[in-house]
């Protein structure tokens, strides 16, 4: 995801459940109106968004995932480009990843901050007696930026 500096405008459609007024609060609306999302390679991102007054969220495949995404990420090596090309950046970004030490090795010059987080579908009571759990996941969110020490959430009022 990528937030623009005033001078892009540019919106992804809005889909139908998200026009229902008890959805998002107006403020969130407009804050979210020129948001871009990307589905790119993330040079190509970076090439295209890279600027000052950008903020720029990147959610690469985790190193050693095993995955088959359009964009892999398999060596080490890509993962370092990533680090690099990141620390000459002009933006502000945030980069989600693994907890592990190589992510950490790869981005020490960074905030780095722990979170967990759940993988897979939510499960109904009937999967839960059944023994199928979601999966918590270990990750960090990175950022080039030191974070506010509270965060500003917008409320529906």
């Amino acid at each position: 995801m990528v937030m623009p500096a005033a001078d892009v405008k540019a919106v992804a459609p809005i889909p139908h459940t998200a026009q229902k007024p008890d959805r998002f609060s107006p403020l969130l609306h407009q804050r979210l109106s020129t948001v871009i999302i990307e589905a790119l390679d993330w040079r190509e991102c970076l090439e295209r968004y890279d600027r000052p007054r950008t903020v720029m969220y990147l959610d690469p495949p985790y190193p050693g995932n095993g995955a088959n995404y359009r964009h892999n990420m398999r060596a080490a090596a890509d993962h370092q480009e990533l680090a690099d090309r990141l620390n000459a950046a002009r933006c502000r970004w945030i980069l989600s990843s693994y907890d592990t030490p190589e992510v950490y090795q790869l981005f020490s010059h960074c905030v780095i901050t722990p979170v967990q987080s759940a993988s897979g579908m939510k499960t109904g009571a009937a999967e839960a007696r059944a023994g199928r759990r979601r999966t918590l996941n270990r990750e960090v969110l990175i950022t080039n930026f030191p974070p506010p020490a509270t965060p500003q959430y917008l409320i529906a009022g």
